[in-house]
């Protein structure tokens, strides 16, 4: 396994499949999102039930789902911009509240919302 290979099993976790997701989401402390290419990913609105801070890649429907504005939006393939995001320890109040305005959008997407739209 890679994550042997390169020695970093300490801090590296694979976790088996869940059925309980939202067990596993309150466990985190920030949630990141590193596709270079996504859909509608449930993932994101689990995540924002959680009222998890979210840092995702600026593809697909990510940036519509989080929010056009949302800073914590970074372009794919670039680490350096994602790892700004993750390290900056300024950003910490911002990302709780990020975390909250996220968990508000959540309206956005309930079932009736999505019908209504179309």
């Amino acid at each position: 396994m890679l994550v042997a290979k390169k020695g970093i099993q300490e801090k590296v976790k694979i976790l088996d499949r869940s059925h309980s997701p939202k067990d596993l989401y309150t466990s985190f402390d920030l949630f990141i999102l590193p596709s270079i290419t996504e859909g509608f990913g449930l993932v994101l609105l689990e995540a924002m039930a959680a009222e998890l801070p979210i840092i995702a890649s600026n593809v697909g429907a990510i940036p519509e789902v989080m929010g056009m504005e949302n800073k914590f939006l970074f372009d794919p393939g670039n680490q350096l911009e994602l790892l700004s995001l993750f390290v900056d320890s300024t950003m910490l109040e911002v990302r709780k509240k990020q975390a909250l305005e996220l968990n508000k959008r959540l309206s956005t997407f309930t079932s009736e919302a999505m019908f209504n739209r179309i």
